[in-house]
């Protein structure tokens, strides 16, 4: 699962693996590659740096929870208001979705 999300992550973002790489402060594109083709898995120091560029939890990262966390923190009120709106509603037409 975790090479899945990251891959997906990373090209979500726009980001090549040297650029990855380079924000997460490992030496190598390898390791990228690695990590997104299940043959490593990064340090839980690279996991946390990973979780926080992407902006969503660790448990998302690795598999243990579906659900993406989106920090609105530094948004006005009102814009951080519509944001959880919209990942409520977002997430009642997933669950619907699925039961048909």
């Amino acid at each position: 699962m975790f090479s899945e999300r990251c891959k997906e992550l990373r090209k979500a973002s726009g980001m090549t693996q040297e650029e990855l790489a380079q924000k997460v402060g490992v030496k190598r594109k390898q390791a990228v590659s690695n990590w997104e083709n299940g043959n490593s898995m990064p340090s839980l120091k690279c996991a946390i740096k990973l979780a926080r560029i992407f902006g969503v939890s660790l448990d998302y990262l690795v598999g243990y929870n579906d659900r993406v966390l989106v920090n609105v923190s530094n948004l006005p009120e009102e814009m951080a208001e519509i944001v959880r709106t919209t990942a409520y509603q977002l997430e009642k037409y997933c669950k619907t979705k699925k039961k048909e």
